[in-house]
């Protein structure tokens, strides 16, 4: 039901967020992005791989050139590259294992249309922004922005060509030596984060060129690693970020979670805000910022947060599962109820079972007469 229900909604709010954009395409648009998100969440991936075009993708990486020995790299790279990819089947693995791919809207953003997916699991949250093209008038994928990444799929792919081409000394015809250097050191820098090892890839940003100081898949890096250092480090770098790239919403993803390890709330909670801004609002956000404030012990807030995602997310387990916690520990405990009963309703959780589960987490609570009366019955 809360899928339909957000499918409509997408509908209504895709025209206030494309002011410029042409409906009757934003229509065509929606309903692409509304049977890409029902085929894979039906675990069928072969209807996005042929949305997504491969030979589009490969365009805006590849190096243009009359050089007949880089045009045959070409040629082996995409043949190689054509054979093996498949961004559906990755997606529906993810699936499977319990990630949720949910279509937010169609839009129109400096003269070029998208759709906006968010992709939430165990590896946390993220934004795919899909590029559009039409071929033979036909909306097809060509590109897609990565918001944990901060990077487009063609800049990922780019760099495991370049990486090809500079195996094969055809590299150095088109860049100079600092970029090829700074290159191996962007590999080094992935295999140190990693390894964890972050203070060798802090060091390792610090040695590149000041023009690769400033690409954004170097500084993305260097954030990540830089996180799980000190306070003053981390924000030196936050601010390098944002005066290259303000309000990119890749930030935001990135930093949330540094400033809830270290406790830095307020600051969590802003770029959650920023984030939702960013995004054109997705609701979803809620469960942060309920995890949020009950990590900031402002317990009325996190209820108010719990309770508004549940409405609109009525099957989010693990939302409804967050406000009962914080129901309980607050002596809430009629609501705590209905909480319960919404488990053995909804969820069908046997009620024998989820009596254990209450009295190993929550033992005051089972003393409660709210709870001595709903365990009897």
């Amino acid at each position: 039901m809360k899928r339909f229900f957000m499918l409509i909604f997408s509908l209504i709010i895709l025209q206030a967020f494309s002011q410029n954009a042409d409906p009757e395409k934003l229509a065509e648009l929606n309903i692409l992005g509304q049977a890409i998100d029902s085929t894979l969440f039906n675990n069928n991936y072969e209807f996005f791989d042929t949305v997504f075009d491969e030979k589009l993708l490969a365009n805006r990486f590849f190096i243009k050139t009359d050089d007949n020995d880089i045009k045959k790299f070409n040629s082996g790279f995409f043949k190689g590259f054509s054979e093996s990819f498949s961004f559906g089947k990755e997606l529906s693995s993810q699936i499977n294992l319990g990630s949720e791919y949910t279509y937010l809207r169609a839009f129109k953003e400096n003269d070029n249309y998208y759709l906006l997916f968010r992709l939430f699991g165990e590896s946390g949250l993220n934004y795919h922004k899909h590029l559009i093209e039409y071929v033979k008038d036909q909306p097809k994928i060509s590109d897609t922005y990565v918001y944990i990444s901060g990077e487009y799929l063609s800049e990922t792919v780019k760099s495991i060509y370049e990486g090809g081409m500079k195996n094969r000394n055809l590299l150095s015809r088109i860049l100079n030596k600092s970029n090829i250097s700074d290159l191996e050191k962007l590999a080094k820098m992935k295999v140190y984060k990693d390894q964890n090892k972050y203070k060798e890839t802090i060091k390792t940003y610090e040695s590149l060129s000041e023009t690769s100081k400033k690409r954004k898949i170097f500084m993305i890096y260097v954030l990540m690693a830089a996180k799980n250092l000190d306070n003053k480090t981390y924000m030196n770098y936050i601010r390098d970020y944002e005066k290259e790239y303000p309000n990119d919403p890749s930030l935001y993803l990135i930093s949330m979670d540094g400033f809830i390890l270290k406790q830095e709330y307020d600051k969590a909670l802003e770029v959650l805000d920023k984030l939702d801004k960013a995004i054109g609002n997705d609701d979803f956000l809620d469960y942060f910022r309920g995890n949020a404030y009950y990590l900031k012990k402002d317990y009325n807030k996190a209820i108010e947060k719990f309770e508004r995602l549940i409405v609109n997310y009525p099957n989010f387990f693990d939302g409804i599962d967050s406000l009962l916690t914080v129901y309980i520990e607050n002596s809430k405990n009629e609501k705590a109820i209905t909480i319960l009963d919404l488990f053995v309703e909804r969820f069908e959780i046997e009620k024998e079972s989820l009596k254990k589960l209450v009295k190993e987490n929550f033992t005051d609570f089972t003393k409660s007469k709210e709870y001595k009366n709903w365990s009897n019955q």
